[in-house]
């Protein structure tokens, strides 16, 4: 076959003929074609069907770059002038089309004719539904649980006053166990794994409350140091231990109860360093250290943890043949979950241990801070997801700010107007990365930088670590 394009006015004529174009062929169709953007004829064989037809059109209208136009609408489909659609299956013989028809290049949704009611009551139930902004059963469900969680979360607060009350330890501890019993109700009993992910993880910060009231049961007296440091300790084992029966009760969302596990190690870690006889300050330089070497080892976890989760998921699909980028794309899932659990809880025990650094008079203390305040939002710059990056920039700059309102506090006027012109002078510069470094490819040299900087801030904080506890 041969293919003869001529034009007409503004359209192309493009004929596919057998021999002769200007005559009538036995076994062919010459229809006519309108698209969004052209019109065009074609001879094509009458026992081909509307679906065999429509990527010779395609290529005739615009090729690849209509067909991605379509994508947007559910593809393309060829209808009658009158608007009515072609059976895709039918040949066009079958379909009755004649010489000199004309057929229409539609989005495949436009095909569907609006509905008509019978019932009123059914149209306007249909409409209402078909908002966007109607209230549905799953934001019912989502509310009740959300409402059930404040409530929760306020009963917690108000155990965790302080007050001698002897019923305070029991409480905490009942509640926290009846969640995690809740917990496995809802996930593996009703099904609903969101709720079971929720109430075991609000059991977590109740037994771990337990925990912290423990070893001073309703006495009160945790007055000293060394104990303070066995209720953080308890406290921090008690959060660990809640976090793993509550993954247990569960069986899903790993990386949310891992991630708590690593922020209740940070807790374990600063009421080691209290029961070993450090001071508070110096209890929070040592967490602070542990967090960065936790941080430190996120990539490996999250790449272990993410492999073994894969495979056991593998595992329990028999006969099951993956392809390969389908596993790659399972394993980067499932890692950026693990690095955004566990990067958000570094940030969290990072904020912790600088408002206690913050609030600690002398400058070792607030030399280590800036610097972690440094290390983080380094540590942000290294990676792209954005909750990631966010979580650390905001602990990095709340490490600032204390900082900052910590040091006009403590001194004169004149001091105060000099952090306000450094404040002036930081907001200028933030202003031209906001307008020019925004969207635009970095250097290739950058990540270098910044890994050498991050290197060189964490031998900084190890030496003001060591010049703040030996100047303790």
């Amino acid at each position: 076959m041969s293919v003869e394009v001529c034009a007409e006015g503004t359209e192309g004529v493009a004929s596919v003929v057998g021999s002769v174009a200007s005559e009538v062929i036995v076994g062919y169709r010459r229809l006519r074609f309108r698209t969004p953007e052209s019109g065009f004829e074609l001879v094509v064989p009458a026992d081909l069907r509307p679906a065999e037809l429509l990527p010779v059109v395609l290529g005739y209208a615009g090729g690849a770059e209509l067909e991605e136009k379509g994508i947007e609408h559910g593809g393309w489909v060829l209808r009658r002038a009158d608007g009515t659609a072609l059976d895709e299956e039918c040949p066009l013989s079958e379909l009755e089309l004649r010489d000199g028809d004309e057929l229409e290049l539609c989005p495949r949704r436009a095909e569907f004719p609006a509905v008509h009611f019978d019932d009123m009551v059914d149209a306007v139930k249909t409409g209402v539904e078909e908002q966007g902004d109607s209230w549905r059963p799953a934001l019912t469900h989502h509310f009740a649980l959300g409402s059930g969680l404040l409530a929760l979360a306020v009963g917690w607060a108000l155990l965790a006053l302080p007050g001698a009350h002897p019923l305070r330890l029991t409480a905490a501890a009942a509640v926290g166990v009846l969640l995690l019993f809740g917990a496995v109700s809802a996930a593996r009993a009703v099904g609903d794994a969101v709720a079971g992910v929720a109430l075991g993880a609000t059991a977590v910060p109740y037994l771990a409350l337990a925990g912290v009231l423990a070893p001073t049961g309703a006495t009160g007296r945790a007055h000293l140091a060394a104990h303070h440091g066995m209720e953080l300790l308890t406290g921090g084992a008690a959060g660990l231990c809640a976090a793993l029966l509550a993954l247990a009760a569960v069986g899903c969302d790993a990386p949310l109860f891992l991630g708590a596990v690593l922020l209740a190690l940070v807790g374990v870690a600063g009421g080691a360093s209290l029961l070993s006889g450090l001071s508070t300050a110096d209890a929070a330089l040592v967490a602070a250290l542990v967090t960065v070497a936790l941080a430190a080892l996120v990539p490996w976890l999250a790449s272990w943890l993410s492999h073994r989760n894969v495979a056991a998921l593998r595992r329990g699909v028999p006969g099951q043949e993956a392809e390969p980028d389908d596993v790659e794309a399972d394993l980067d899932a499932v890692n950026d979950r693990y690095r955004s659990a566990f990067r958000i809880a570094a940030a969290l025990g990072a904020a912790a241990c600088l408002t206690v650094l913050a609030a600690t008079k002398g400058t070792p203390p607030h030399s280590f801070a800036a610097a972690l305040s440094l290390l983080v939002v380094l540590h942000a710059l290294t990676t792209d997801n954005a909750w990631q990056r966010l979580a650390l920039l905001l602990a990095g700059a709340y490490g600032t700010a204390l900082l900052v309102a910590h040091e006009a506090v403590r001194h004169s006027a004149t001091v105060r107007l000099g952090l306000l012109g450094g404040l002036l002078v930081l907001g200028a510069l933030l202003l031209p990365v906001a307008w020019r470094v925004a969207g635009r490819q970095t250097p290739a040299l950058w990540p270098r930088v910044v890994q050498a900087l991050r290197l060189a801030t964490v031998v900084g904080l190890l030496a003001l670590a060591a010049w703040a506890i030996a100047g303790g």
